[in-house]
């Protein structure tokens, strides 16, 4: 396996003021035909890392959608949970106790291993569809989901390095005037108030001739109020 460095960035900007949340992961992946095996730790640990820790190792198939360790995690859930139900931390206990009524069940397991962290960006480094694609992402800027048709273009070298660029667009069929009621909300805009919302999505990934060399994916949330709202993941070896 080769080792990365992943980065995520939750961007805010508000006219001149811009709030920014990074978090920094080292990962191992290893792509065998269509089956992906992640292993990843977050580097700046807190009290919460080992809670998080549940899915630090995920075997994902991509052509099914489905994550394939899912009996393998809920064992190691069964460990963290005994440990922090135990806590001198008041916090960690009561919340070990709370994830451990969503941890239980395996349909759960599946959708955050395949929905949670970085993962749902990630995964379209690896994917090689070349037509359109349909994503979701969720809890994206706060919204319960976006969803996108993504588009891939590709350009293979002569020593077969290869570049993949990727771009996005909400689909007519997704219900964008929910996500407009919810930012109007945030913006406390009057109801006679217009909004411009735009929703932006591109993606470059570098490979070699056998594996993964570097990426960068960025959505962006922008209106007409001098607010917008930035996600970007960047994946390089480490």
């Amino acid at each position: 396996m080769k080792k990365y460095l992943i980065t995520e960035r939750e961007l805010y900007k508000n006219n001149d003021e811009i709030k920014c949340d990074e978090k920094k992961y080292e990962l191992d992946y290893n792509l065998n035909e269509n089956i992906l095996e992640l292993d990843f730790i977050q580097k700046d640990e807190n009290k919460y890392s080992e809670l998080n820790s549940i899915f630090n190792h995920i075997v994902y198939d991509l052509t099914e959608d489905r994550v394939m360790n899912i009996e393998e995690i809920v064992l190691k859930w069964g460990d963290i949970h005994k440990r922090n139900i135990r806590s001198n931390d008041d916090e960690l206990s009561e919340l070990a106790i709370e994830l451990n009524r969503y941890y239980q069940v395996e349909e759960n397991i599946d959708f955050i291993g395949k929905k949670g962290i970085f993962f749902p960006y990630l995964k379209l480094f690896f994917e090689n569809k070349e037509k359109y694609n349909k994503e979701k992402f969720y809890s994206l800027f706060g919204l319960e989901v976006l969803e996108f048709d993504i588009e891939r273009k590709i350009e293979i070298d002569r020593d077969n390095s290869k570049k993949v660029e990727l771009s996005g667009k909400i689909p007519s069929s997704f219900d964008f005037i929910e996500v407009k009621k919810e930012v109007r909300e945030w913006l406390n805009l009057r109801s006679d108030e217009l909004l411009k919302l735009e929703v932006f999505f591109n993606a470059e990934i570098a490979f070699d001739e056998i594996s993964l060399l570097n990426g960068r994916l960025e959505i962006k949330m922008v209106t007409d109020k001098e607010i917008e709202w930035s996600y970007i993941t960047t994946m390089e070896l480490n």
